[in-house]
């Protein structure tokens, strides 16, 4: 939260379902910032109408935790976002303040979650690959330095890659991604048999074939073995229950934004049915 006011205006902040909360998304609007975040099953939404999930693809809904009820502050008006892919085994359900689907389309919500993954990889390649889990140096000046440098060299090494690539032609194609491992190997491989006397493929050739598997996988990815973490939450189809008939009127009272283009300062709802995402 003490980064929101480093953001340039109208930026868009991707997380993963770890991250949501009534208080969260209330401190990024404020901060002029809007939000595309992955819900779980523990999250209540309410809908205007009754909508079946079968044929549910994207519609506003109204965050409103009891918690915030009970003090009688006013719910989030926000946009749910189905994104079905068939290379996903669940579907994803994204929550966004942005309300147009001209300036966010489903499309480009997917699109921007999965980038999201690509930027969480880079720090596992950081971590794991590189084997910077743990930092030598011995003051926390040093420590930035080898932090900066590390990361630096990172980007470097995938830039090589990524020059040597086959590139898209369009923004939405999607590329051939490289692998940090392949990659690595390549390079040390160079630096060991660096000699003129012997013969082996050009650097910048073996380059081209450093790129990730493709085969189909038969489980889910699993983390390694690391500092115990909460458990994530559990991904599922929502359920939905009346809104009882006394909360209708108290949400019915708060008013709608006059532009729902601009990001959302005064937030309103009215009523219809909870849905668990």
């Amino acid at each position: 939260l003490e980064l929101l006011c480093s953001l340039p205006p109208r930026s868009l902040v991707v997380t993963d379902a770890a991250y949501h909360g009534y208080e969260l998304a209330q401190e990024i609007l404020a901060a002029g910032a809007s939000f595309l975040v992955r819900v779980s099953s523990k999250v209540w939404l309410y809908t205007d109408t009754h909508q079946p999930l079968e044929e549910f693809q994207e519609g506003v809904v109204y965050y409103w935790p009891r918690e915030r009820q009970q003090r009688r502050e006013p719910p989030l008006r926000l946009r749910l976002i189905r994104v079905c892919s068939p290379r996903c085994k669940h579907d994803v359900w994204l929550l966004t303040d942005v309300l147009s689907s001209q300036r966010l389309s489903v499309a480009m919500a997917g699109q921007f979650y999965r980038w999201r993954w690509e930027n969480e990889g880079l720090f596992r390649t950081f971590k794991r690959t590189l084997h910077k889990v743990k930092l030598v140096s011995r003051t926390v000046r040093l420590a930035h330095r080898e932090l900066e440098g590390s990361l630096l060299a990172v980007q470097l090494m995938l830039a090589q890659a990524a020059l040597k690539l086959h590139p898209c032609t369009s923004l939405w194609d999607e590329p051939v991604l490289a692998s940090p491992r392949q990659v690595l190997l390549e390079i040390r491989r160079e630096i060991r048999e660096a000699s003129p006397a012997r013969r082996r493929p050009a650097f910048a050739r073996r380059l081209t074939k450093a790129i990730r598997e493709r085969r189909p996988r038969s489980s889910s990815k699993v983390a390694r073995d690391g500092p115990v973490a909460s458990p994530t939450s559990r991904l599922g189809n929502p359920d939905s229950t009346p809104l009882p008939q006394n909360k209708k009127p108290y949400a019915i009272n708060y008013s709608m934004p006059p532009d729902q283009d601009k990001v959302l300062s005064a937030l309103g709802g009215t009523g219809g049915l909870p849905t668990r995402v």
